[in-house]
Parts: structure tokens; sequence; C-alpha cells
């Protein structure tokens, strides 16, 4: 009987407990609803305010003013190492990067990380409210992030993507009882006291002027920041600094009409082609770039191909096989005409220019060359913002998504599947933070001739994908309740579009990883010591080493030594699929020899594996750091961390399964002839009911 009374006041406790806690994180999740304290009148008929303990950064949004955006002055004392190459492609060789493993530490002090929240919640609460023209851009010194480091410039963009997601009406949350009643209100100006306040009609489509209205401010602002003012503060023309001073607006000419026969979005695809005048002082550009949000610009960045070069270039194999070189070109020089409008009615405008000539002196931004890093490097810091802006995007939702379930659905946080699904996007999200932010970091540390294309291509890739996901397993546990979901698409569709979609980025890092180990193979193979310089033996040892790899991967360890010791299974996980992508790619070369880059449904298997990789190296670094300096939470980092790489390495030991017996449950021949017959009666194919 006393053990029963002992077990049932533990239950009695543990449940209070529970519930008290359940109410302070219904009360903390509120606060951040941005309610404004309202005075209240005592006995006396006095007023007095309401005590508040939370911190000026998660007051509400009227509190908040706008201030101009300073920099920490963080490349000031940042120490820049050469890196060349490219470690993404490195890792198509079995050679890990271990520099990757030593997450950035720039800040110095506590201060400066208060500084730098507080200025996150800054932009994250004023960008919706301040108007978007160009003197208020300038006032507030959104026209002069490219003078931050990358890493604040990408910190910004987040907060701008989280503030975004606020403005779109899926998953805002309220404070007041009635929400769905408050949320009509809010998102489409109805008034929740009118006898027609559920008869939305057309209103339901002002969500859309939102989504319009980021896509025009958004995208011209990393354009502006991320690509041309980052490529022209990176030019070695001193003319650009000119440029720099007078504050120009450039537009971005970087997208061309697909040829009909073009598969690729390579260098070598592009119609317009530069070339240098006879006296070598000027170039003359022809060709045609369209897709440019409409706007009133001074001046167009172009990027063009070339067999031209200014300088000597080397003998390396690494190298494109054509040139590529960025002019600018004054906007009365091009011609200019309106373009088609896009699914959302925004306006675009294309150029053509035809044996335009340019000095080099007051033209050139990034010198013409094979060597394609400088151009990686630029659009890849565009990629980067973008994949920022999502990540602030997806953050802001999932916040919203807690606050939903503690105010309205506090049942669902004892269902484990609830919990499974918020575990998962907790993870995409961390997953994709480490990356950008590791590889922002490369950005402000490494000098010139660090090819970093890959890891931005990655990352962008990576967060338009696991942004469909998180959408729309956050989707679900909203339920019908607030069903505009579709603009958030939207907004994730037109992103994937901006700097080549997810699908051609893919194949271009398809191409380009063969390409890397075709180059090295010989030095590869003799190394592992695939195959023996006994021609009788090598089909036998072949077929044994592949046996011994798929089971006994031998593993160095070497990772081990760079990190803590509760992270050492992650260490050996990574090595061992970097070692199964090695030999999937010496394994499929072996099989498809010539025909290599044209098996893209095999080379997409190993640029997953590779990106996955990627994502685990960077989750193990900032883990590793969170435990090493004692930061708060640091355990749970590295539970988020060990998730992560042990779901990636277990879903990729089935690909390097799918790799081996590819022959037994892929389905190319009937893949190939499904299509084909599609094609010919245009469609589906099979007809119900037919009769011959």
């Amino acid at each position: 009987m006393l053990l029963y009374d002992y077990h049932h006041h533990v239950d009695q406790h543990c449940y209070k407990s529970r519930l008290n806690f359940l109410k302070y994180c219904r009360r903390c999740l509120s606060s951040s609803n941005q309610s404004i304290p309202q005075p209240k009148s005592d006995s006396d008929g006095k007023s007095k305010q309401d005590e508040t303990t939370t911190s000026h950064y998660t007051m509400g949004d009227t509190l908040v003013e706008p201030i101009p955006i300073k920099s920490l002055n963080i490349l000031s004392r940042i120490e820049t190492y050469e890196k060349y190459g490219s470690s993404f492609k490195n890792l198509f060789l079995g050679v890990p990067d271990t520099d990757l493993l030593s997450f950035p530490f720039l800040l110095k002090s506590r201060k400066e990380f208060l500084e730098l929240t507080e200025q996150y919640e800054m932009v994250r609460t004023t960008w919706n409210k301040i108007k978007k023209d160009e003197q208020t851009l300038n006032l507030l010194n959104y026209n002069s992030l490219y003078k931050l480091s990358v890493s604040e410039m990408m910190f910004i963009f987040e907060a701008i993507g989280a503030s975004v997601e606020k403005n779109l009406p899926f998953g805002t949350k309220e404070d007041e009882e009635n929400r769905f009643e408050k949320r009509l209100s809010k998102t489409f100006n109805i008034d929740p006291t009118s006898k027609n306040r559920f008869n939305i009609g057309e209103a339901a489509f002002s969500s859309f002027h939102n989504l319009r209205e980021a896509i025009e401010t958004v995208v011209p602002l990393i354009e502006r920041n991320a690509i041309v003012y980052y490529a022209l503060s990176r030019s070695s023309n001193d003319h650009m600094k000119s440029i720099l001073a007078n504050n120009t607006n450039i537009a971005f000419a970087f997208d061309e009409d697909f040829d009909s026969d073009r598969t690729d979005i390579k260098i070598d695809s592009w119609s317009s082609q530069a070339r240098l005048a006879n006296d070598f002082n000027s170039w003359v550009i022809t060709g045609r770039k369209n897709n440019i949000i409409n706007g009133n610009y001074s001046h167009y960045l172009i990027f063009t191909k070339t067999n031209d070069y200014t300088e000597v270039q080397g003998l390396d194999k690494l190298q494109n096989d054509v040139g590529i070189i960025a002019l600018l070109a004054p906007a009365n020089q091009v011609k200019v005409e309106l373009d088609a409008q896009d699914f959302l009615a925004i306006q675009h405008q294309r150029i053509s220019f035809e044996d335009l000539e340019l000095f080099r002196d007051s033209s050139e931004v990034i010198n013409a060359t094979k060597n394609l890093a400088e151009f990686n490097n630029v659009k890849g810091c565009g990629q980067l913002a973008v994949s920022a802006f999502i990540l602030g995007l997806l953050k802001q939702l999932q916040k919203n998504t807690y606050a939903y379930l503690v105010n309205n659905r506090l049942g669902l946080t004892d269902c484990e599947f609830v919990q499974y699904k918020l575990f998962a996007s907790t993870c995409k999200i961390y997953g994709l933070e480490s990356m950008i932010y590791l590889t922002a970091a490369m950005y402000d540390s490494f000098e010139r001739g660090a090819n970093l294309g890959g890891e931005s291509i990655t990352i962008k890739t990576k967060a338009v994908e696991y942004a469909y996901d998180v959408i729309g397993e956050l989707r679900s546990l909203f339920g019908s309740r607030y069903p505009f979901s579709s603009t958030v698409y939207d907004l994730i569709y037109y992103l994937d579009s901006f700097l080549d979609c997810s699908m051609n980025n893919r194949m271009l890092m398809a191409n380009e990883a063969v390409k890397h180990y075709k180059t090295f193979e010989d030095m590869t193979l003799n190394r592992f010591n695939f195959i023996p310089k006994e021609p009788i033996n090598t089909i036998r040892h072949y077929l044994k080493q592949r046996k011994l790899r798929r089971y006994e991967t031998y593993l160095t360890r070497e990772m081990t030594k760079y990190v803590h010791h509760n992270l050492h299974a992650a260490c050996d996980w990574i090595e061992h699929l970097i070692n199964l992508l090695q030999f999937s790619m010496h394994y499929l070369s072996t099989i498809h020899q010539e025909k290599f880059q044209q098996q893209q449904f095999d080379l997409n298997r190993l640029v997953e594996m590779a990106m996955d990789i990627e994502m685990m190296i960077s989750c193990l670094s900032r883990a590793n750091h969170a435990i090493c300096y004692g930061i708060r939470n640091g355990h749970s980092e590295r539970d988020i961390c060990m998730a992560i790489c042990k779901e990636l390495f277990l879903k990729h030991l089935q690909t390097f399964e799918a790799i081996d017996k590819r022959t037994l449950i892929d389905n190319n021949d009937y893949c190939r002839r499904i299509f084909e017959t599609n094609m010919n009666e245009r469609g589906y194919f099979p007809k119900l009911f037919q009769v011959e």
C-alpha cells in the first residue's frame, strides 16, 4: 500500500511538472507572437504597464525600429589561407578534406553574439514593414550587404527569409482564442465581426501579392549583393572601384534561351560569345540574355563564353574546354526589350547585343579564363544567399508549427508520430544551416584559387529539395485549417529556377565529377590497388576486392584525430561512405567505359551520395565545435549530428547495394521502351477498353 501511495504521489508530481512545463512553453511561444503589453487600470483608477521579463529582441514587431545594418568587422580579423581545387570533387576520389572539420569561430565575445542576434531580430521583424524603394534600402544599408563578410550577409538573408514567411498566409501563429477568425482578418483583411466573414472569395488571392512582392524585392537584392557587387568587389580591374562608389543599379545577365538540342547547363552550350579585337584592347560580344527582372538599370553584367584569352592558359586537364568572361556593359549600348511574364505575372526583360565592342579597362569584371573557379564562386555566392533565405523561411515555419501545437493542439505533442515529423524537419534544417555557414566561412577564409562551386550547388539543391519535404510534413500538422500553403510552394518553385534548377545542377555536378575522376583515374587505381598487373588474375582479383570492400571496408580513422571522442562513430560512417563512393565511381566507370557520362541515373546516385557526405561533414564539424567549446545544448547538437549521420549512412548502404545489383533492380530497358511509346503517342499511351 505504501509502495502504491509512493508511485501515485510520484505520478501526480510528474503530471503536474509536465503540465507546468507545457504551460511555460505555451507562454514562451505566445510571447514570441509579438503582442504589445497594454496598460491596465487598478482599483484606484491608475494605469500601470504590464511587466515583462523578455529580452528586447523578442518584443513585438512594432517595438523594434529599423536601424541601418552594421558590420562586426569580421573580415579584418579572419586569417586567410590558400586552398586550391574543389574539396567536394575530391570526395569522388576517396579524399576527405579534414580542414572542414574545424567549424568557424567568427565571433570573439558574447557581446558580438548578442549584437548579431539583435540585428537578426531587427531584420526579421521590420523587413515586411519598410518601404522597398532605393532610398530606404540605401539608408538601411540593404544595398550594401556586399561590404559585410559572406557569413554576416547570409545571416541577413536568413532573417529576411524568416520575415517573408511571416507575411505569407501559411503557418502564421496567433494568440487569441478565436484564431481562425483572427487568421482571416489578418491575412485577407476580413472583418471578423461581419456576417460574411467566411465568404473569402477573391480576397484569398491577395496572398499572391505578398509572394510577388517578396520575389520582386528579394531576388534583385540577392543579385545585387551576392553576385554583381560581390564580383565587382573581387575584380582586379581598378575601374570597378569607381562603379562601386557610384552605387549604380546593375542587372545580372546570366540566363539564355534554351536551344532545341540543349540538354545541359555547361558553358559550352551558351550561345553568347566574346572575342578579342585585333588590338587586344577590347572585347566584341554577340548574343542575348533573358529572364532579367524588369527595372531601371544603368549597366548589365553579362556572362559569355570565349575562346580568346588575355593570359596564357595552363595545361591543367581539369580546366573547362572553353573559357568564360564577365563584362560590364552600359544599358544604352544593348537592345532592351520586355520579355514574357512568368507564372506570377512578374515582368521580365531581355537584352541582345550584336558585335558590341567593350574596352577591357572599363568592362572586364572576371578575366577570360578556362579555370571556372572564380565564376563558380560568384555564382555560388548567389546560390548560398538563396539557400540562406530558404533556411530562414523554414526555421520560422517550424517555430510557428511548435507554437500552433502548443496553443491549439497540445494533445498532439504526446504523439510519437508527430514527434518524428518535427524531428525529421529539425534534422533537415540543422543540416542546411551547418552547410550554409561552413561554406560561408570558406568564402571568407579561402584566398583565390579555391573552387566552392560544388559546395554551393550542393547547398542550393538540398535547400530546395528539403524545403519541399519540410513544408509538406509541417503542412500535415496544420490540416485543413490553414489551406493556403501553395504560396510557399510557389516561392520555392521560383527560387529553384533561379541560378539553374536542382535537376540541371545535379547533372552538371555529375559530369564535373566524372571528368574529375577520369583525370586522376590512374593514380587512384594504383593507390587502392584495384587491378593487379597480371592480366590473367584481373577478374578474380577485382571480384575479391569488390566483395571485401562491400562488407569490410578498411578505415584509416584519420578523421577521428580532429573531433571529440563522442563523435568517432560518425567519423567512421563518413569514411566508410567515402570509400564506397570512390569504389562505386570505379565500378561504374569500368562498366560504362566511354558512355559513363550518358548514364545519368547512375550518376545521380553518386552525386546524391557525395552531397549527403558533404552534409555529414558539415554537421560533424558543427557538433564537434559545440561540444569542445562547451556551447549550451551541445549535447543536443551531438544527438542531432549522430542522428543525421546514422540516417544518411544507412541510406547510402542501400544506395551501394542498388549500384551493386543494378542489373537486377533497375528498369532501364522498360523505362526506355515505355518512354519512347509515350513520345510516339504524345502522352499516356495505354487506351482503356481499346478495341482493334
